[in-house]
């Protein structure tokens, strides 16, 4: 996860109060998360739920934890999936 992000989520903190947990695609187990994502980081997601990918800003930061809190939140457009690329060379 970007320095970026995870400032933009620490600032966030005082006000939306949440859990951040970082998983490292490239680690032995995470093989299908890097699959999925390896063109796309950062990707996050809230609740289980594609949320963002590359940026987030203060704004979509605090709109999102607003949703989740409130119990509203709901997955976003885009959830990126290196597997389904049209130029990806299939596994050997």
């Amino acid at each position: 996860l970007c320095d970026v992000v995870k400032e933009v989520l620490r600032a966030a903190q005082p006000t939306h109060k949440h859990t951040l947990e970082e998983v490292d695609i490239t680690a032995p187990g995470n093989e299908g998360w890097f699959e999925r994502y390896k063109y796309d980081i950062p990707v996050l997601r809230l609740q289980g739920k594609f949320w963002i990918k590359h940026r987030l800003s203060p704004e979509d930061a605090a709109q999102g934890l607003e949703e989740a809190a409130a119990g509203a939140f709901q997955e976003r457009p885009g959830d990126p999936n290196a597997e389904s690329y049209p130029n990806r060379k299939p596994k050997s």
